[in-house]
């Protein structure tokens, strides 16, 4: 009696009488694959090959425990490592391809911990074991029954409704957004790693394959990348990558599954873009969903959706612009308010003449500048297109700026002038005061009556011709008139 390696029933017969599936079959298609029939960890009787790709092997898989299937991913990067057919040991290579495949297990086993620790999230395979046998490592997750995508589009002719996809995409769309708010990547968003269950759920498979592009260490990306899904920054690699990454993929799935076509290769498309959008291909499709999609197979990160929330939004009619956006034209306006803010402080800190107040009125502002600085630098990143109104507060503020900073010019430029023409009097005045000093007459006014000797009391006698009885005294003036002021 033997058993049946795809739904692991009790046959007499090499083919399955129940689903079909014959025995071994799985070792003509992938030859470097686990034998069917060995126990993993003493526990998981291996079946049929469910797939391969550039880091790994996952096989159906019989749960000893608890009588139920399972899908056992195994760590084999065919080109940093080998294995004799029928045999389930890994046989490790040397020098760098030793040091690669290491490095890459450890990534393998923090992907295992990463979809562990998402078990919480919906529209994400769930993690139930990992462990390290045969020179290699293994994760165990829950197998899903049902279509990938790719074969759902397949079954319904070679692509399927906006409406449709949409259906279909949209969970896939809520767990990316889930995952990237923990600062996670998937990094291989296409077809294939979406499955359809019986139930009509919608999962999405295999975090981390492009996860074991291993930067300086890696091997080229080939065996990752898949032409048409995969964005610009994923051949480049040491280019940035970030949600916009998965946007693109996830852009490419919509345009794909809805046109029957794949988009053009992301690097073909920097020099002469030969893209056309869903409804320039004849599909009827909502504007806003038509935009939104071809918005998020733009080659450049910066010009698509940073956030998956925004890819949402737009999918949904509900988006004139990304948040992030908005938030960064909001930005620029409030650092431009704080720097007119700061700028009318200092204006109004030269005008005042007490040294203390222009320290303290000082102080404000150099703590400012700093967080004015970040500001400015954080609310002007590359390619970020402002609405009218925006640039039209931005250039109003710049110009009452620019005014203010003329009028304190102006004014600190006049004030050494200002400050030597008044010196410049006060030594004149001085200088005549010194010159005239005892020249200048004093009058003396008496009260009458007065007498004749009285009267010729001055302190400095005024001079005359000859004196005369008649012009020898100095005749009162009468009290109503007040007597002279002289000034110097």
């Amino acid at each position: 009696m033997s058993v049946c390696y795809n739904c692991f029933t009790e046959q007499q017969e090499k083919t399955c009488t129940k689903c079909g599936y014959t025995n071994g079959s799985s070792a003509v298609k992938y030859p470097l694959a686990l034998p069917e029939g060995i126990r993993l960890n003493s526990r998981y009787l291996v079946g049929r090959v469910l797939g391969q790709g550039g880091f790994g092997i996952t096989y159906l898989a019989l749960d000893g425990e608890t009588g139920t299937k399972a899908a056992v991913k195994e760590y084999f990067p065919e080109t940093l490592s080998m294995r004799s057919p029928g045999t389930s040991l890994v046989t490790l290579m040397s020098g760098d391809k030793l040091e690669n495949f290491s490095y890459g297990k450890e990534k393998f086993t923090e992907e295992a911990r990463t979809l562990a620790s998402l078990s919480t999230v919906r529209g994400i395979t769930q993690i139930l074991d990992y462990f390290e046998e045969n020179n290699t490592s293994y994760f165990v997750m829950e197998y899903i029954e049902g279509v990938s995508f790719k074969q759902y589009i397949a079954n319904k002719g070679g692509r399927v409704s906006p409406e449709d996809a949409l259906r279909v995409l949209k969970p896939v769309l809520n767990a990316l957004t889930a995952v990237h708010r923990l600062g996670l990547i998937h990094r291989d968003v296409t077809p294939d790693n979406i499955y359809i269950t019986k139930n009509g759920e919608v999962k999405l498979l295999d975090f981390g394959s492009a996860q074991y592009s291993l930067g300086e260490k890696s091997q080229t990306l080939d065996t990752v990348l898949k032409p048409g899904y995969a964005p610009k920054e994923q051949y480049l690699r040491k280019s940035r990558q970030g949600p916009f990454t998965d946007v693109y993929s996830l852009g490419a799935c919509f345009y794909a599954s809805i046109t029957g076509k794949l988009p053009p290769e992301s690097l073909e498309r920097i020099d002469a873009d030969s893209i056309r959008s869903i409804s320039a291909s004849g599909i009827r499709i909502a504007p806003h969903i038509d935009n939104a999609i071809m918005k998020a197979l733009e080659v450049n990160a910066a010009d698509r959706f940073q956030q998956m929330e925004d890819f949402k939004a737009a999918l949904a009619g509900e988006f004139s612009q990304t948040a992030a956006e908005l938030s960064r034209e909001s930005a620029a306006v409030d650092t431009a308010a704080m720097a007119a803010a700061i700028e009318k402080a200092a204006a109004a800190t030269f005008r005042d003449v007490s040294p203390q107040k222009t320290t303290v009125r000082s102080v404000p502002r150099l703590a400012a500048e700093p967080r004015i600085a970040a500001a400015r630098k954080k609310s002007s990143p590359a390619k970020v297109s402002a609405s009218p109104q925006a640039t039209a507060k931005r250039k109003k503020s710049h110009s009452a700026k620019a005014a203010r900073k003329s009028a304190v010019k102006k004014k600190k430029s006049r004030a050494p002038l200002v400050a030597l023409f008044l010196l410049a009097i006060l030594a004149v005045l001085a200088a005549a005061v010194y010159t005239f000093w005892d020249k200048i007459p004093v009058i003396i006014t008496i009260e009458p009556p007065i007498s004749t000797a009285s009267a010729a009391i001055t302190a400095t006698p005024i001079p005359t011709a000859e004196a005369t009885p008649d012009t020898a005294e100095i005749t009162p003036k009468p009290p109503e008139t007040a007597p002279p002021e002289y000034f110097t």
